[in-house]
């Protein structure tokens, strides 16, 4: 009977921290506030309020939203659940503005 293969080993590869391992790579975890059912309320609400990508509309182009974000960021003091703080982005602009948000400090 043929014996399996010994697992390759890749010492190459540098073993990840323990904050990382859950798959986020962000500096705050707020997996408890996006997983919560407050949090999908209110994001359902504000796209049908908002179906627009508003960073779009400043830019004169019509494009539906596909992500709710947080203008001021939860980490840098932004109210979670404040209307006022949200804005509704496509996928482009959102991975920009997020983008530049982890370059902040």
């Amino acid at each position: 009977m043929p014996k399996r293969p010994k697992r390759l080993k890749m010492p190459w590869l540098r073993i990840r921290p323990k904050e990382y391992k859950s798959g986020s790579w962000s500096k705050t975890d707020n997996s408890k506030i996006y997983n919560g059912q407050r949090w999908r309320r209110l994001r359902k609400w504000f796209f049908v309020n908002n179906p627009l990508c508003a960073e779009c509309e400043r830019q004169g182009l019509v494009t539906a939203g596909t992500d709710v974000d947080h203008i001021t960021p939860i980490r840098l003091g932004g109210e979670v659940y404040d209307e006022q703080n949200l804005q509704t982005l496509c996928k482009s602009c959102h991975a920009r503005k997020s983008g530049r948000e982890a370059h902040m400090k």
